[in-house]
């Protein structure tokens, strides 16, 4: 009753808005004409009253003022057009057929022309009939579905014979359904017309009456009346009003329950207040509101963020505007493309094939087909009578039928109920939609029921005729659909798709709108939907499996996309995480991702962490991948490699400083890994022992007795481990070569300071102007501390230990976190990368051959990117940066501020020793030494004689030599001080990262780029 409720006292409310429009006709009335039709007690139904119209608002919520020449056309009460002009018996009662007889029963054409049986469809899923239902709602009718169940209950009774608005369905005796039931009659009445309420003389053509809005606006969510509209407002960020019950967000509850009276109390007592009194009849229409009414909170919360100076009624508006848009993207660009067929599609001009487009004609007046609604009912048959429910892992949990669920809201907020609902969307097929053949008996049934082809029914015709050619549909089904689509958009001045509306969407705005799937739309609105088919209308099978709702599971190792089955084995397995990779979607448009992901777009997981290395020479391996030998038997010993060509010496060089090694190694970090030496200094310390005679994993360095340093230590052996591989965890077999797999992303994006996962990069925001989080103490701002990492620190006195830095913010007062943050993180990078390529490089290997080779240029932009080079990193690259621990001295010397020494620590005392900087002024001390003490000695330009010799006494061959080694002995490069060989290895991958990275930062055309 609270719908008649609310119907009655909107008769007796004032009418203060403006102008006062006829309903039926659309224009003005006088003073006396409102006077009289509140005498009548029908200004609900018979007028109209309106703001005046600003051409430059947002879509009203009650539909006015679309039409600027007709402003009461697009309200609620605009009266349907005709496709075709009606047909009646005298005096307006239903026509008869052309013979004089009554036409068929309904229910006799019903149970003739379609069966009964459960015939699954092969192709679509629950979710298309739920979609097709919902956008139906949108521009039809409730109060004629309410007549008949609540107003009219009685029209199978005596009373019901008296009364015109009845029109009961007569059931035959032998009906294949209530044959035996003793089931007669099903209620039903007359659609509501303006004559019904007094708007239009009697004597005149029934003229049905709308509540709906006749556009495509979503008022099923957002209502179609101003005052009901402002109910379901929260009035603060943009939001609709909302509950949190059990971890999931509902429309506000119902205090007075009595429309949903088919609850089973006490148990469901959920009922939903919102704007719209649909939202509480059918099933389908009412998760599909919860999912949108989520949707819009979602949407207005992430443009809250974005725009931080906007207001309550812009973000609503906007987020408004954009659900609107969602919702009639995926009805046109994927559902409909689905059943009609997309070329029909284009080529009936019902969608185009993208950007902008501008049919609106303000002389078309915005109004929907009286054939339309009843065409949508075709969508009934391929809905299920029982909806089947699923747990999040895909198991079958129970069934209900669909009848069952009306006018039931408390049905979805028990027993996970909504949940499995919604699971159950996307698995369960859908009824059968129609064959691409019509079936010769049931023509035949035809000419039994009918006897002329003028008496067919349109609803029966549909039923029974052929699909349109690339589609499911009938073709009178898709024939109305596009001729009411085509109207609607030309009458709607606030279609999305127009570029000239008001508050048009910009050109990449509207494309974000058209990436928007059904499947995209679950994952954002779903409790638990985490892995759905990327084309949820259609049922899951061959080239449609489950993904990942945030995105699409590939393999680290060679980048392509995973099957369900191929993810399930590596979830069993226990190597998701290093086997593979679960990104979002790419968007060419959006920041360097903190991930690496989506940087090339061919190949959207190189850039990633676990992205495979590649290799400037091809491997060397023994029998079953063994160590190499040498080519005469077994190569040196490594510690004695170090301790002959390497002096142990402390040698001040007469160029750098400190500073340029620790640079130096800051920049190998960026694309190395930190997993192989936290595997010998935590995971397995143990190498030396004889437990480590027995890991395969380990590779412990033995100590010769006349080492320099250990003859007299007793230290005969150094712990290390081999490299981690992709065989290592199963992601490869064991008789491939070994794959060195990789923590790091393989760009210089500072992951050592942002991260490398989205989930661990997260946790370093502090999500307010573009800030990572941070902590001051003693006047110094550090990085938040971490308990558990910092192994080495001397308790209690050494307590901090950093988990990640911060700096650059306060800019435009109007940008939102999100954007100062990554603008941020972007100069950053650029900074990083400017000073090691601009300036510690160019001392380091000489300016003009760095120049020469393109590894820098003078000035300005440069873009040598191609989208054919993939984001690796050379196997190399990571073992020659380890020369620079030659400049590296093995004793930090500490200055104060006024350059006097101060002490000095060995570096290996601060492995793992976060805590010593915060201590005793220790971080002052130490970046006052970086720049003050000389680095240890960086190659001469002559190399000593003696090391040749003793290389050529080390190894055998010219062929065995080690990469390392040879840079340790080997002559610098003209003008400058690095081996040759290191400059090649070093300029080789730079110009590959220059050419792979589509976001380096001297790229003009790059997202986001800087300006000049």
């Amino acid at each position: 009753m609270i719908v008649l409720m609310f119907l009655c006292l909107s008769n007796v409310l004032s009418f203060s808005y403006g102008i006062a429009y006829d309903s039926f006709n659309g224009t003005p009335i006088s003073k006396d004409e409102v006077a009289q039709h509140i005498r009548d007690n029908n200004t609900f139904w018979c007028m109209v009253d309106i703001a005046p119209c600003d051409p430059n608002e947002w879509r009203r919520l009650d539909g006015s003022c679309n039409n600027l020449r007709n402003p009461i056309r697009g309200v609620t009460h605009t009266p349907t057009r005709r496709i075709l002009p009606p047909s009646y018996d005298e005096n307006y009662e239903p026509r008869k057929s052309k013979s004089g007889k009554l036409l068929p029963l309904v229910r006799k054409l019903r149970t003739t022309l379609l069966s009964e049986g459960q015939a699954p469809d092969q192709v679509f899923s629950v979710l298309a009939s739920h979609y097709l239902i919902f956008i139906a709602t949108d521009i039809s009718n409730l109060h004629d579905t309410v007549n008949y169940i609540m107003w009219k209950p009685h029209c199978c009774t005596p009373k019901g014979k008296d009364d015109p608005m009845c029109a009961p369905i007569e059931v035959p005796r032998d009906d294949p359904v209530h044959r035996y039931s003793g089931i007669r009659c099903l209620n039903l009445t007359r659609p509501l017309t303006f004559q019904d309420f007094g708007c239009r003389q009697k004597n005149t053509p029934p003229e049905r009456i709308q509540t709906a809005t006749p556009l495509f606006d979503m008022s099923t969510v957002y209502g179609n009346s101003l005052d009901k509209a402002l109910e379901g407002r929260k009035f603060e960020g943009g939001l609709l009003k909302n509950e949190v019950e059990d971890g999931r967000v509902w429309p506000p509850r119902d205090p007075n329950e009595a429309v949903c009276f088919m609850n089973q109390k006490p148990k469901e007592s959920r009922c939903h207040k919102t704007p719209s009194d649909e939202v509480n009849t059918l099933i389908t229409i009412n998760m599909m509101s919860v999912w949108f009414w989520r949707l819009h909170n979602h949407i207005a919360t992430r443009l809250a963020k974005l725009n931080p100076c906007w207001d309550d009624e812009k973000l609503f508006y906007t987020a408004r505007d954009i659900n609107i848009a969602i919702e009639m993207q995926i009805f046109l660009y994927e559902l409909l493309p689905l059943m009609a067929g997309y070329r029909n599609l284009i080529r009936d001009g019902v969608i185009v094939y993208n950007g902008f487009r501008d049919i609106y004609n303000e002389a078309i007046i915005p109004q929907m087909a009286m054939e339309f609604p009843l065409a949508l009912r075709w969508a009934h048959t391929m809905q299920e009578g029982t909806l089947k429910m699923y747990n999040p892992h895909g198991d079958y949990v129970k069934k209900v039928p669909l009848v069952e669920l009306t006018i039931r809201t408390g049905y979805l907020g028990v027993d996970n109920n909504l949940d499995y609902l919604t699971q159950g969307a996307f698995r369960q097929p859908s009824a059968k939609v129609g064959d691409s053949l019509v079936d010769p008996d049931t023509l035949e049934k035809l000419s039994d029921i009918y006897d002329s082809v003028e008496d067919i029914d349109l609803l029966a015709a549909m039923w029974v005729e052929k699909p349109i050619p690339g589609g499911y549909v009938p073709r009178i089904f898709y024939s109305i659909l596009a001729e009411q689509l085509l109207h609607t958009m030309k009458s709607d001045r606030h279609w999305y798709e127009r570029p000239n509306r008001p508050h048009a969407f910009t050109a990449a705005q509207l494309q974000e709108i058209r990436k928007m799937t059904v499947a995209r739309f679950l994952c954002d609105v779903g409790d638990t939907v985490t892995q759905i088919q990327p084309r949820a209308f259609q049922r899951i099978g061959p080239g449609n499996v489950f993904s990942f709702s945030n995105g699409i599971a590939y393999d680290s190792f060679t980048g392509t996309t995973l099957s369900n089955d191929e993810v399930a084995q590596r979830i069993k397995d226990n190597t998701t995480f290093w086997c593979m990779n679960e990104i979002a979607p790419c968007d060419p448009k959006e920041w360097r991702r903190l991930d690496g992901s989506c940087n090339n777009l061919r190949n959207p997981l190189r850039g990633a962490t676990h992205t495979p290395l590649n290799r400037i020479l091809p491997p060397s391996y023994d029998k079953d991948y063994k160590p190499r030998k040498s080519k005469t038997g077994k190569l040196p010993l490594v510690r004695k490699l170090r301790t002959s060509l390497l002096s142990d010496g402390q040698v001040s060089d007469q160029v750098f400083t400190v500073l340029a090694s620790t640079y130096l190694i800051f920049i190998s970090s960026d694309v190395s890994n930190a997993h192989d030496t936290v595997n010998y200094v935590a995971w397995k310390p143990y190498c030396c022992t004889a437990k480590g005679k027995d890991d395969p994993m380990c590779a412990p360095i033995e100590v010769p007795r006349d080492d320099p340093v250990h003859r007299y230590s007793g230290i005969r052996c150094l712990n290390l481990t081999r490299p981690l591989t992709f065989q290592d965890f199963g992601c490869r077999q064991k008789n491939t070569p070994p794959e060195r797999i990789q923590t790091a992303t393989p760009l210089f994006d500072m992951s050592i300071v942002y991260g490398n996962s989205l989930d661990k990069a997260l946790e370093g925001r502090k999500f307010e102007g573009g800030l990572l989080k941070y902590e001051v103490e003693d006047g110094r701002v550090w990085p938040p501390r971490d308990n558990e990492t910092c192994i080495l620190n001397r308790k209690p006195k050494e307590t901090r230990c950093h988990k990640t830095p911060n700096r650059l913010a306060k800019l435009n007062p109007c940008w939102d976190d999100e954007k100062l943050f990554y603008t941020a993180r972007d100069i950053n990078i650029a900074i990083e990368m400017q000073i090691f390529l601009y300036e510690l490089l160019p001392l380091m290997a000489g300016y003009e051959n760095l120049i020469k080779d393109g590894v820098i240029v003078y000035n300005g932009f440069r873009d040598i990117y191609n989208e054919a080079t993939i984001p690796q990193m050379a196997m190399e690259l990571p073992l020659a940066l380890r020369w620079a621990h030659t400049m590296q001295e093995g004793t930090f010397k500490m200055y104060n501020p006024h350059g006097e020494y101060v002490k000095h620590v060995p570096v290996v005392d601060l492995t793992v020793r976060t805590g010593f900087l915060a201590v005793d002024n220790n971080m002052d001390y130490l970046t006052q030494g970086a720049f003050r003490q000389p680095s240890a000695k960086a190659g001469d330009n002559i190399v000593d004689p003696d090391a040749l010799e003793k290389l050529s006494n080390i190894y055998d061959s010219v062929e065995d030599i080690d990469l390392l080694a040879a840079m340790w002995v080997e002559k610098p490069i003209p003008g400058g001080y690095v081996p040759r060989i290191f400059y090649s290895i070093l300029a080789e991958q730079l110009i590959r990262t220059i050419k792979s990275d589509r976001h380096w930062y001297e790229r003009p055309n790059r997202p986001h780029a800087f300006t000049f």
